[in-house]
This record gives structure tokens, C-alpha cells and sequence, in this order.
């Protein structure tokens, strides 16, 4: 049976794949049971060698279904993921391989920003919204400064929908707000101490009374 191929509009171009992959990867993530990274690095690095490299990428892309994709914008891509990934180094040489750690970090949807509204006030929103869809989820997200994409959305709400419970807001809400601070236990305060009292004790001598010493043993006794 012959694959089929995916409907390609216009020209391609490396951002333009990386976005198909990432919307087939979280296709294929399981909403519980298996991380996105593990999944990630299950997929370009199947044989755990620690790296990825033009060719694992390439596998990785015909596993997704972009088998269509020729193989100088599959190059171009790695490079594109490559200069994204983290570089401890400094360096701006595009590497042949990159570690599977950091390649999946480039690969993966980036995250909400940082500035990020409190879970409680997400969550008021999305019930007066009666948010039911990605449509409604993304109108509200909107609302509450939080901009996120298409892919982020539906990644959302995949991640927050429950077998019988239907989407969980505050499980939605708790993914794109900001952390709420850890309370800090409370302590008995330690009592000033407005003085000093000085006691005076008498030590007793107990030390053992010394023995006298023995006399002598008489000679021939």
C-alpha cells in the first residue's frame, strides 16, 4: 500500500517542517503513561547512542509520515534545530551530530513565558467562558495575556482532558500560570532573653578518701 502524501502548500521551508513534526509528534504523545521527551528521544534516538544525527532525523521524520520530505531541507532543518539547541560552548559551527538531551529540548514546543498569570484567575476565566473547545481555550488564554499557538493549544488541551471529567480547567490552568509560592511552616518564636542570670554552685570534693599505706612485712613471717 502506498503512502500517501501530505498536502503541501506553497514552498517549504525548515521552520515550516519543524512545525508539521512537532503537530504529528504530539499526535502520537500518549496523554499519560510516557513523557513528550522520552517519546522524543525514543524517536530520533531509538538506539540510546547519545546523539542525533541527519540520518536519525531523517528516520525520525518518515516515523511521523513526512516521508515527502527531500533530503536538503531535511539537512536544513537538523542545522536549524541544531543552532537552536542549548550550546554551552559558544560556539556557531553547526555540528553534524547533537546530543539527544539538547536536540530534544530544540525539538519540543517551547514553553509559556515566564510572565504568567495566577492558576486562580485562568481558572475563573475558563468557568465564566464555559470553555469547551480550542477555539474557546485559546479566546480565553488570549484574554488572560497568555499567547500560545495552535500546537500549544491543542497540546493543552490533550494534557488536561480526562477520560469521564471532560477538561480539567484547573489542571489547564495550573500548566500556563505561574507557580504559586510555597508556604513556609510556621515556628514558635524564640523568647528574648532580656538578661543574664549568673549561678554560683559549690563543687563537693568527691574524690575517693587516699589509703593509708600498709606497713611493712616483718622479715621471716
Amino acid at each position: 500500500q502506498a503512502l500517501s502524501v501530505p498536502a503541501f502548500y506553497g514552498t517549504l521551508t525548515p521552520s515550516s517542517v519543524l512545525k508539521m513534526a512537532r503537530e504529528k509528534f504530539l499526535d502520537k504523545v500518549p496523554s499519560k503513561g510516557v513523557s513528550e521527551n522520552a517519546k522524543c528521544v525514543g524517536l530520533f534516538d531509538p538506539g540510546h547512542f547519545g546523539f542525533v544525527s541527519v540520518a536519525q532525523f531523517k528516520n525520525g521524520l518518515h516515523q511521523l509520515g513526512l516521508q515527502s520530505v527531500d533530503d536538503t531541507l531535511i539537512t536544513q532543518t537538523f542545522e536549524f534545530l541544531a543552532r537552536a539547541a542549548p550550546n554551552v560552548g559558544g560556539s556557531k559551527t553547526v555540528s553534524k551530530t547533537v546530543t539527544t538531551s539538547k536536540f530534544a529540548k530544540a525539538f519540543l514546543p517551547p514553553r509559556t513565558a515566564v510572565d504568567r498569570p495566577a492558576a486562580s484567575f485562568v481558572v475563573d476565566a475558563l468557568v465564566t467562558a464555559n470553555a469547551a473547545t480550542e477555539r474557546d481555550v485559546r479566546d480565553v488564554l488570549s484574554a488572560c495575556d497568555v499567547h500560545v499557538d495552535d500546537v500549544s493549544v491543542a497540546r493543552l488541551m490533550r494534557l488536561s482532558v480526562g477520560k469521564r471529567s471532560g477538561l480539567d480547567y484547573q489542571k489547564l490552568a495550573d500548566m500556563v500560570s505561574k507557580p504559586e509560592p510555597i508556604p513556609k511552616r510556621k515556628t514558635s518564636p524564640t523568647p528574648k532573653v532580656s538578661h543574664c542570670v549568673t549561678e554560683q554552685w559549690r563543687v563537693r570534693d568527691v574524690s575517693p578518701p587516699k589509703t593509708p599505706p600498709f606497713p611493712p612485712t616483718p622479715p621471716g613471717s
